[in-house]
């Protein structure tokens, strides 16, 4: 048992304790807001105040966890002693840890004025991570790790990986009509583009470019990967292409695959989060099952907007904690964690989990060749893997179709889930 003094409660408190203490390093622990209670039991004991307690372990506390607002903070990053902040001359920790935790595992600074991105999102070039350049070390499971060294407690986690698809769109051609395929062929031709692809998929004399779920199946059953599924069945609009749900093809593809199926909100559901209801049930129609996990379609997340619509809508898993344009941790950490509001200042039942590494950002934006995305992949794995670590590694089906900007990258996911797996 683990004893934690602090003279002082509140809802964050409470919050990261738990955090740290029952889900990541897996211990009982107690808090107790007495000395001389405190004074009184045996065992580890952190010392959460400013008063100088004999024979424990001390951690002076700013005051962001017995704060009830979101206001600017000061923050000066150590880059020199694992990035740390919120640092203090007094006590053994030298920095206020749970704090620390706190503030990037809450996402903090995405509650304050920012500059958002082309699509409304919140960049991470603004964040703290990305600035002081540890947005690609999961830097809170380091710090953790050191916990548990300093209170002796043997770590019983393992490193687990599982790969995420996303189906923005099932098929390049089929399924679309005659009209979308005609205006896009047009489109194709115009633009010096060759159409003999479309053609014969349409005329049946080839399998459609981005019906890869049986390849998909095949390398998941040779490294036993349990696979997650993100599926967009939301109507057609600008950025929500994907195959009209009520497609028998399509609806044949979604029961057929090898893995747990979840929604990928349309990119539409964010003005109109009814949506997400409607879409939700168009997927547990289609698979006759209960849809509890979710993605954002183009990551398309605003806190705590976006997390309150998906707990009324029923999700209990999201894994949307990610940056389109760079790899790395969003929130500082590997590990799943459960979304605390910070306007509401309480913690809710959906479970956040981060996902470093997505193939769009690999290619579309850093621009890297397969060689290039398979050292970062490799890279990111192996640092999870150091930390027994949770990672979720992001593909889309079209990945592996080795078409037009996908060309090579079958070899991308191949290797990819063969290192990992190894």
């Amino acid at each position: 048992m683990i004893y934690i003094y602090s003279n002082k409660t509140s809802n964050r408190l409470n919050f990261i304790l738990k955090f740290i203490f029952s889900e990541f390093l897996n211990s009982s622990y107690t808090l107790i807001h007495s000395k001389e209670d405190f004074n009184s039991v045996s065992g580890i004991k952190i010392n959460y105040s400013n008063e100088h307690i004999e024979s424990t372990i001390q951690i002076i506390p700013h005051s962001l966890l017995f704060e009830n607002d979101i206001k600017h903070q000061i923050i000066k990053v150590d880059s020199t002693d694992q990035y740390k902040f919120f640092k203090t001359e007094n006590g053994g920790y030298r920095f206020d840890l749970f704090s620390t935790c706190f503030y990037l595992i809450s996402r903090y600074e995405e509650y304050l004025p920012h500059k958002k991105d082309e699509l409304e999102r919140f960049p991470a070039e603004e964040s703290l991570a990305f600035k002081e350049g540890f947005l690609e070390i999961p830097i809170i499971d380091y710090w953790l790790n050191d916990l548990a060294k300093s209170l002796k407690i043997k770590s019983d986690r393992n490193f687990k990986h599982q790969p995420i698809i996303d189906i923005d769109n099932a098929f390049a051609y089929e399924g679309k009509g005659i009209i979308r395929n005609s205006f896009s062929a047009l489109k194709d031709l115009i633009q010096g583009k060759e159409i003999n692809s479309r053609i014969n998929t349409l005329n049946k004399k080839q399998r459609d470019p981005f019906n890869t779920f049986n390849d998909f199946k095949t390398i998941h059953q040779k490294y036993n990967c349990k696979p997650l599924y993100f599926v967009l069945v939301g109507n057609y609009g600008k950025y929500d292409k994907n195959v009209p749900f009520s497609s028998p093809e399509f609806k044949q593809i979604i029961k057929n695959l090898d893995g747990e199926i979840g929604i990928h909100p349309s990119y539409q559901s964010n003005q109109q989060p009814e949506k997400i209801k409607i879409e939700k049930e168009r997927l547990e129609n289609i698979t006759g099952k209960e849809v509890t996990i979710s993605r954002q379609h183009y990551l398309k997340l605003n806190l705590p907007t976006t997390y309150n619509n998906l707990i009324s809508a029923g999700i209990k898993k999201d894994y949307s904690m990610a940056y389109p344009k760079h790899i790395g941790y969003r929130a500082s950490t590997s590990q799943p964690f459960h979304f605390f509001d910070l306007k509401e200042n309480k913690e809710n039942p959906l479970l956040i989990h981060s996902t470093p590494i997505m193939d769009t950002t690999l290619n579309m934006h850093l621009k890297l060749n397969a060689k290039e995305a398979i050292n970062e992949v490799i890279k990111i794995s192996e640092q999870v893997k150091s930390i027994k670590g949770d990672l979720f590694t992001c593909w889309h089906n079209e990945t592996i179709s080795n078409f037009q900007n996908w060309k090579n990258w079958q070899e991308v996911y191949t290797k990819s889930i063969t290192h990992i797996h190894q």
